[in-house]
């Protein structure tokens, strides 16, 4: 092993010269994160801790990452029985992977005697040969193409490369595993859409290809693998980059197109696009749409933030395409406005036949986020809880998850069918039972996505001839959304949509009102259908517990409806809130914490928790004050997001923060301060707020520190439209600011 430079972080010295220079960056913020978490809980930030010794060269930051490694070894062997181990060995491959890699790094520093690095390198080559060598021969070559064996391959490459030099077992791992991984990279679709929805496109796929190229150009020799095949034929791994920056909507959260639904994206792989490429989109989506706390979003190990930095992008990006609009054939597209404040987006990700998996299977679903909130609904229903959408041809059972056992769980309540799409006869499940093409046609155009989804109503309902979707952008401020359908015989079709909470019927259609503020005005141009509106409660679970159906259905044999959509808001944000005093609890009354902070000294901007903008230790539970200046009259205060527990006085009385338990871990909330206070022009607030302590702290998926600050925001006059009508082809939209004409003509 060498011990003269740190793997894959040869420019080490450079970085390290950068990083401790610098001062009031996004790039100097996350390293006082990362340097703050290491030093006040490594235990909890353990994957932090590496990447700060080996910046700082501190003796006490070494010293905590060696016994954080010394902690790792004494868990291997208990953690070789654990049935998570047995039954999910690529999940425990990468982490072990990036175990030996930060061990590595340690070396450079002298952190290990040299009888240390010997007998840990052993543990280290051993324990990956045992477990994750032999689980890699158990993924067929080279037909197995997806995330476990990419796990594994790349795990092997670097655990061989790392040790080749003093263990056969370890040229072995090299040898075996750097023959597949070319493969595993050329053989991924060529628009770089790994298939499993966005959470696993950009939470599992998406930080390995950045790995897998930089360790195999540094193992091979060659250069520019982010920009060509690896094999014969096949994606360019910049294609999954790329892929991975369109998941993320206005606001930071991926889109909800599997059965996970809405989630914060990871960074890592952004800032390697922005660094490799310097196209706007990578650069745009860094900068505007992450959130800049600690998560455990990255699959397989939680240093998403320690390869951000290493990646940051020093250059500007080139070229004026930031990236906003965009269409894969395969897939879907985006219309978005200029300014990011208007979004939608139609999908077609196809269904997988026979076995259900996380595919979303909604063909051609219009999805609408307005002002960085999203405004429709979709994922999965609130766990072990009744809810609306229930098929049969989703359930699947499974019995390599643990010893004797038979796990039956359901893929559909999350992707299968009838959530926002044209519903025909009321058959809600839309999953392709046999092999076909699902998408007969699709194409993009300026302000313009429109998709063939025929053949798989088709399936169902033989006599069909035609569904299919057009979704178009006008004056940067309207959509349409023009559905049509064409059978032999009559039937019952639906244009159906599902919202957040906050639906009402409007002439022609319905207004949404997000808890947020957000408005979507839907109206129905063509027809006189019957508009039905159904509350649909644990569906889904984030982020609001419930949602709202919507349903324009007429019987026939050919069916045409045109809709034009207006997102407008009823309050903005107007001004961004620091220099909050802070103290940790200390099972503090109100009346406590009020005399506690007004002796602190400690200031914060609270875009993160205390222990990470300050040298602090890191307790669960934080006290925040501030005297707030407002305008008198109607205000609101926007609230970090991912907070646990929050209780928030204003003047001296509690605001009740239930409405948003659930929506506030992924939009921040805002929240109404008592009227009674309308009159006033400061008010004193107070927030207390639990967050979680580390990686392994919190509520599961939903872990995230606190982020994103707070806010004072005021009312605004919303876009409300008049009246609409559309004739030979030109649509009229009459609201209280302008009256607008654009054409919808074929």
């Amino acid at each position: 092993m060498r011990t003269d430079r740190p793997f894959l972080l040869e420019d080490m010295d450079e970085l390290r010269e950068r990083v401790l220079a610098e001062e009031g960056t996004r790039r100097a913020e996350l390293w006082n994160l990362l340097r703050n978490s290491a030093r006040s809980a490594p235990a909890d930030f353990g994957w932090f801790v590496p990447f700060v010794a080996v910046v700082t060269r501190d003796p006490d930051d070494i010293e905590r990452a060696r016994q954080l490694v010394f902690t790792y070894l004494d868990k291997l062997d208990p953690m070789s029985f654990c049935s998570g181990l047995q039954f999910h060995f690529w999940c425990f491959a990468f982490p072990h992977a990036k175990v030996a890699l930060y061990f590595q790094w340690l070396c450079t520093v002298d952190a290990f005697t040299a009888e240390e690095r010997e007998r840990i390198s052993e543990q280290l080559i051993a324990y990956h040969f045992v477990n994750f060598y032999y689980g890699m021969r158990t993924k067929p070559e080279p037909e197995c193409v997806d995330n476990q064996a990419l796990s594994l391959c790349l795990s092997n490459t670097i655990v061989g490369q790392l040790f080749a030099d003093g263990s056969r077992m370890a040229g072995i791992m090299l040898r075996d595993g750097l023959r597949r991984l070319p493969g595993l990279l050329s053989d991924l679709p060529v628009s770089g859409y790994t298939g499993e929805g966005s959470s696993y496109m950009d939470c599992v796929n998406g930080p390995a290809i950045p790995l897998a190229v930089e360790v195999l150009e540094r193992i091979t020799g060659e250069t520019g693998l982010l920009h060509r095949s690896v094999g014969e034929e096949g994606a360019l791994p910049v294609s999954v980059l790329r892929m991975v920056a369109r998941s993320f909507m206005p606001g930071g959260l991926l889109l909800p197109w599997d059965n996970y639904g809405y989630q914060w994206g990871v960074r890592s792989t952004l800032a390697y696009g922005a660094l490799r490429t310097r196209e706007p989109i990578f650069q745009r989506v860094l900068e505007n749409e992450c959130i800049w706390t600690y998560d455990i979003g990255i699959g397989w190990a939680y240093d998403d933030l320690v390869w951000t930095l290493i990646w940051w992008p020093d250059e500007p990006p080139v070229g004026d395409d930031d990236g906003r609009s965009w269409y894969e054939p395969h897939l879907g597209a985006a219309l978005v406005s200029a300014d990011g404040d208007r979004y939608a987006m139609q999908l077609w990700d196809e269904s997988e036949p026979d076995i259900p998996t996380r595919s979303h299977v909604n063909p051609n679903a219009v999805l609408f986020n307005g002002f960085r909130t999203p405004i429709s609904a979709d994922g999965s229903p609130t766990p072990d809880a009744p809810h609306r959408f229930q098929f049969d041809d989703t359930w699947r059972t499974v019995g390599f998850l643990a010893i004797d056992t038979e796990t039956r769980y359901n893929y559909g309540d999350g992707c299968a069918g009838a959530h926002s799409v044209i519903v025909v006869d009321g058959a809600e499940s839309m999953r392709a039972h046999a092999a076909y093409d699902q998408v007969l046609s699709s194409s993009f155009g300026p302000g313009l996505v429109e998709a063939d989804v025929t053949p798989i109503y088709r399936e169902n309902f033989p006599d069909v001839r035609v569904v299919s979707r057009r979704t178009r952008l006008h004056l940067d401020r309207f959509f349409t959304v023009e559905d049509t359908f064409e059978a032999e015989s009559e039937h019952l079709v639906t244009s159906r949509f599902l919202f957040r909470p906050g639906v009402a019927r409007m002439d022609r259609g319905v207004r949404v009102e997000t808890p947020e503020g957000v408005t979507l005005q839907l109206i129905e141009l063509w027809n006189d259908d019957e508009l039905r509106i159904e509350r649909v409660e644990n569906h889904p679970y984030k982020p609001d517990g419930r949602s709202e159906l919507v349903d324009f259905s007429v019987r026939g044999r050919e069916v045409r409806r045109l809709f034009v959509a207006l997102i407008s808001r009823t309050r903005a944000d107007a001004t961004e809130l620091a220099g909050f005093r802070v103290v940790p609890d200390a099972a503090f009354s109100l009346s406590e914490a009020v005399a506690a902070l007004e002796r602190s000294t400690d200031l914060v901007p609270m875009r993160l928790p205390a222990y990470m903008e300050t040298g602090l230790s890191n307790p669960q539970r934080w006290w925040y004050m501030r005297m707030v200046v407002k305008r008198p009259g109607p205000s609101w205060l926007r609230l970090p997001v991912g907070m646990h527990a929050p209780r928030l006085y204003v003047s001296g009385e509690e605001v009740d923060l239930s409405p948003f338990a659930l929506s506030g871990e992924l939009i921040a909330p805002r929240v109404r301060i008592p009227e009674r206070f309308d009159a006033l022009r400061e008010v004193h607030v107070v927030l207390r707020v639990d967050v979680p302590k580390g990686h392994y702290d919190g509520q599961g998926d939903g872990t995230i520190g606190m982020t994103g600050g707070m806010a004072l925001a005021y009312p605004v006059e919303e876009e409300v439209i008049r009246s609409a009508r559309c004739a030979d082809g030109i649509v009229t939209v009459l609201t209280n600011e302008d009256e607008y004409r654009f054409g919808v003509a074929r």
